[in-house]
């Protein structure tokens, strides 16, 4: 008989037991997050409109803080924390900041709710296309925690300029606002949300978006949103008659139009449309 191939241990190996370490590690820093919000109707205002009760994911960072997604807590009126280790008790928190634009929200907890309790680390760096990645949450369809794996699909940015990332890893109701881990058990995003009548298509936060909030929020007064020009998408500059129409020399082939200018934006009278940017 030939002789037995002997077994390989390279790096795929030592990176999925990493990977799991990871994970097991990073369970208990994930909360459940129970909250009860009233829905905002401007049509008539003055009228007491019902509780509507929801649950989110939430993750400790930096020992004070509770993230989560904006659209989790905002209008709430009651927020309660439920962690995934030790007695199954049910924490009041408070909502300190919420980012609408990058759809992040920071709470806190008073008490004795930090005792034992260790927080995630943040990654420093962006996750490239095909890097293995864990989403940990509590969506719907049971009480306890759960794990998908998937990989980084793409990266790009949202309608409001702001950098996401797609993954294939399954991203329901529930999951929003919970750590999707990377190598090693560093947190590389915030689940976010999924596509509509797609599949295998969810968006997560990066942790550089994640960072500017948390920064901003450690500083004095509340979170002011995110730096814009104010003027909304760009038209690249690809068609010919577009860069005769603006008067550009032929073979000049960079720069984007200004299609429109916001009238309250910081680009009034400083930027018009039909101007070139380069």
């Amino acid at each position: 008989k030939p002789p037995k191939r002997p077994r390989k241990t390279g790096q795929g190996r030592s990176a999925v037991n990493g990977d799991v370490r990871g994970v097991l590690a990073g369970t208990g820093s994930v909360c459940k997050l129970f909250v009860k919000k009233v829905t905002c109707n401007y049509a008539d205002p003055w009228r007491k409109h019902s509780q509507m009760s929801g649950t989110g994911t939430g993750f400790l960072v930096g020992g004070k803080w509770i993230v989560t997604n904006a659209h989790v807590v905002h209008r709430a009126v009651s927020v309660m924390v439920r962690v995934t280790t030790g007695d199954p008790i049910k924490y009041n928190a408070r909502v300190v900041s919420v980012g609408l634009p990058c759809d992040l929200a920071a709470l806190t907890v008073d008490g004795c709710f930090w005792e034992g309790k260790e927080s995630l680390e943040l990654s420093k760096e962006i996750p490239h296309l095909d890097d293995n990645v864990t989403c940990i949450g509590f969506p719907v369809g049971g009480e306890n925690i759960s794990v998908t794996r998937g990989v980084v699909s793409r990266i790009d940015v949202n309608r409001d300029g702001l950098l996401r990332i797609q993954i294939d890893a399954a991203i329901n109701p529930g999951n929003s606002g919970g750590p999707v881990l990377g190598a090693n058990g560093l947190v590389v995003g915030v689940a976010s949300s999924h596509l509509k009548n797609a599949t295998n298509i969810g968006y997560i936060i990066p942790t550089a978006v994640l960072q500017q909030f948390l920064e901003c929020v450690d500083e004095p007064g509340s979170y002011i949103g995110v730096a814009s020009l104010g003027i909304g998408r760009v038209q690249p500059l690809e068609a010919p008659p577009l860069r005769r129409h603006l008067g550009l020399q032929d073979g000049f082939t960079g720069g984007v139009r200004v299609p429109a200018v916001w009238p309250l934006g910081p680009a009034v009278e400083k930027l018009k449309v039909d101007d070139v940017l380069v």
